[in-house]
């Protein structure tokens, strides 16, 4: 944040001052002013940090510009749950079926760096946060991709911070993981994974590929169905089923359009999109306006839900049925034991 046109510093310059957000996850700090010493045209702050007290001194004299940093919570970025949809002109990819949700444990990356073989990388995709009881010991709790050594000492690879990429002609969709822990080489770790299609392919894990010569960089590579191009099938009423693949909403994402919207500034109409992704469990969230189009008159909405989790035949035992997935229990105990009800002659 910068702050010009302030009162004339002895050169004759404007003051001006700088305060750079830096993320801080344990709490937003006070920065306070302590004194102003007016002999040498400097102000003196003091930080509160705990018990501990940091002063802050940086002045650009030549230039007139006080320079501030301001650790706070609210410079952090946040996860997008959008990370999991490539969006690349008409084509569609959804891998939504190979996110982390609450409740789920990492996936775990096929081989290991030559150094330790005897660590492990751990990788989320498009959790929601929530991830009470499900990080593995040793690793950072915002870690998208995670290793663990031999001891048990777990390193961030980063966090996919940033929308995935597509390549049509390598059918490969790509997330890069940046923001992890320091590496040795003066970088910080980073990881890229590469998505590649393969029709079919519903029980492969990811595989590390390996490093990069700073040995800064894990590389992956995941071959699955879930990166694959998604075709139209449009359903009646509130039911999407593939007869040919023998499915009902196996994308795991509904894409519902509303159109014949009044007229728009731009010489159209106003139409929207709402997205319905699936997310087992939930079943009180609400939909999430996620912005306008370029044009301005193509709202976007984005709404996670149980409802939008593809059907499947749950079997239980005794008198109760239970599906984990969509986190429901149905207990049909009271009905057991009454007679049935029966017509036809003996």
């Amino acid at each position: 944040m910068l702050f010009q046109d302030g009162s004339l510093c002895p050169n004759n310059l404007p003051w001006s001052s700088v305060i750079d957000f830096v993320c801080e996850k344990s709490g937003t700090r006070q920065l306070e002013l302590d004194f102003v010493d007016e002999n040498s045209c400097r102000y003196h702050f003091v930080w509160e940090s705990g018990t501990r007290q940091l002063e802050l001194d940086f002045v650009d004299e030549n230039n007139c510009r006080y320079h501030f940093i301001w650790e706070t919570e609210h410079a952090c970025l946040e996860r997008s749950f959008a990370t999991c949809i490539v969006q690349d002109g008409d084509i569609r990819i959804d891998f939504n079926s190979l996110a982390t949700r609450k409740g789920q444990s990492s996936w775990i990356a096929l081989g290991s760096p030559e150094k330790d073989r005897n660590g492990t990388f751990y990788l989320r995709l498009c959790d929601d946060g929530d991830r009470e009881g499900q990080v593995p010991h040793g690793c950072d709790e915002e870690a998208a991709v995670c290793f663990v050594d031999g001891t048990g000492k777990g390193v961030s690879y980063g966090q996919f911070l940033s929308r995935p990429s597509y390549n049509n002609k390598t059918r490969t969709v790509t997330l890069t993981a940046t923001a992890g822990q320091p590496c040795d080489a003066g970088r910080n770790y980073t990881s890229t994974l590469y998505l590649v299609c393969k029709p079919g392919a519903t029980t492969e894990s990811p595989v590390f590929l390996g490093m990069d010569h700073s040995g800064c960089l894990a590389e992956f590579e995941w071959h699955t169905a879930s990166a694959c191009p998604l075709k139209s099938v449009v359903g009646r009423g509130c039911r999407i089923q593939d007869p040919q693949l023998g499915f009902t909403n196996k994308t795991r994402t509904v894409t519902l359009t509303a159109t014949a919207g009044q007229p728009c500034d731009a010489g159209r109409n106003y139409t929207s999109t709402l997205y319905l992704v699936c997310k087992p469990g939930a079943t009180t969230e609400s939909p999430v306006f996620l912005g306008m189009d370029q044009s301005g008159c193509l709202a976007e909405f984005e709404w996670h839900t149980a409802s939008a989790c593809p059907l499947k035949s749950v079997v239980g035992r005794g008198c109760r049925i239970q599906d984990p997935q969509l986190g429901f229990t149905l207990d049909l105990s009271p009905l057991c034991g009454q007679g049935m009800p029966h017509s036809g002659s003996s």
